[in-house]
């Protein structure tokens, strides 16, 4: 998420300024799904509670379902703690409202919708801050390249200069003309949105994708498996002889193998999904895991 706004940020300012009219038109973009969507807030801060915190999450919930015309379904939620979030970082004081209207125990995936679809609009208005930007600017494109020679490719060249007028380099921009004549014969200011079918439509599921059928009564056994030691685990404060009995039991059942498969598939789901809530990378998450762990190690132990 901040990869995202960071980048077109930074983009926008080195492209048209700090002060200038389009940065001002993504920033109010911003704004607005900000101000509008509690989703898009809570999500954009708990970027900054996995930093400084840790993983978020509370516990998975494991449902199965029977739809008499189908074959059974099974379906994952993972969990957050409202009140453990509120104990232990400093949110906004709008996002500590936003956090304070949901359940004491509330799933992510649908503020991660909610979430998408925020920047859905947000990167609409920066592809028509970009596309009117290129229609203003093609027919200066197209008079400079009819007016340069007819062969070879027209080009801006960029000089550069010490301050006794001495040349020390010479840079080639290409001229898009193609690109500009298209945008001179095809679209008028108006036919913008036209361009973006794909981001027009806010009712499309950005997690349709992520949600379909998996036809794998093994990978499914093993979710549910993993998702159950996991959550006994939770509930438990971490290790305890609740979880001793359950995972004894697992592996009297279906063996050590299978059990630690599980147990794989759910942690790189679950890392997946929270990588993805965030905005960073599921290495990255375990990179700062691993780091977090070998700096309490080195505390718990002088001597290393």
């Amino acid at each position: 998420m901040r990869l995202f706004l960071d980048h077109h940020e930074t983009d926008f300012k080195r492209t048209y300024g700090k002060d200038s009219s389009e940065f001002a038109r993504l920033k109010a973009a911003e704004a607005r799904e900000y101000d509008a969507w509690p989703a898009y807030g809570i999500i954009y801060k708990l970027r900054d509670y996995n930093l400084h915190c840790g993983f978020p999450l509370d516990h998975i919930k494991m449902e199965s379902t029977q739809d008499p015309s189908s074959e059974e379904a099974t379906t994952v939620q993972f969990h957050l703690d409202r009140d453990e979030l509120l104990a232990t970082f400093d949110w906004k004081s709008k996002v500590t409202a936003d956090l304070r209207a949901l359940p004491r125990h509330f799933t992510i995936e649908p503020l991660i919708r909610d979430t998408i679809a925020c920047f859905r609009r947000i990167y609409r208005e920066v592809k028509t801050v970009q596309i009117e930007h290129a229609i203003q600017s093609s027919p200066e494109i197209i008079e400079a390249a009819e007016r340069a020679d007819s062969t070879g490719a027209p080009c801006l060249v960029e000089v550069e200069k010490t301050s006794s007028g001495i040349i020390t380099n010479l840079k080639h921009h290409l001229l898009p003309v193609d690109f500009a004549l298209r945008l001179r014969d095809q679209i008028r200011a108006d036919e913008i949105s036209d361009l973006f079918p794909e981001l027009a439509n806010d009712a499309v599921d950005p997690l349709a994708d992520a949600e379909q059928e998996v036809d794998d009564p093994q990978y499914e056994a093993s979710l549910s498996r993993g998702a159950s030691l996991l959550s006994v685990f939770l509930q438990h404060g971490g290790p305890s002889t609740y979880l001793n009995d359950s995972l004894n039991r697992q592996v009297d059942s279906v063996g050590l193998n299978s059990m630690v498969a599980g147990l794989m598939n759910v942690a790189t789901v679950a890392i997946s999904m929270t990588a993805s809530a965030i905005g960073t990378t599921p290495e990255a998450i375990l990179g700062n895991i691993s780091t977090s762990s070998t700096r309490h190690s080195r505390q718990a132990s002088p001597g290393l």
